[in-house]
């Protein structure tokens, strides 16, 4: 089981805390890459299509070895900023997570192609 923090290359809905740049989701079986084109084809959570459809792209930014328990609890937490790699040079580890996390930046979208660094 995984949770993982996808990271937008621009803002939705407007500046500072009305705006978001990061969704959070979960997968049962540790599949992010798979979950990464299914959001870059617009077929995930709702935010996600809005960012592609703005021509945002998305960077699986943080894996962390967790269930739904973990998702949940990084979401009614809030500040996602300084769980992302991406925005935070050294990024946050929530305390449910400790132990088992992997915070490299994974993949990416670019356009319509999926980019998996070496």
């Amino acid at each position: 089981m995984a949770v993982y923090v996808l990271h937008f290359s621009g803002r939705i809905g407007g500046a500072g805390r009305n705006g978001a740049q990061h969704y959070v989701g979960y997968t049962p079986d540790a599949r992010e890459i798979t979950r990464l084109r299914e959001h870059a084809a617009g077929r995930g959570a709702k935010i996600t299509a809005a960012a592609v459809a703005h021509g945002f792209s998305l960077t699986l930014a943080r894996v962390l070895d967790g269930g739904r328990t973990l998702e949940r609890a990084i979401k009614y937490r809030g500040h996602l900023e300084k769980l992302c790699p991406v925005c935070t040079p050294r990024p946050h580890t929530p305390r449910a997570a400790r132990g088992g996390y992997d915070y490299r930046r994974v993949a990416r979208t670019d356009g319509d192609a999926i980019v998996v660094p070496a």
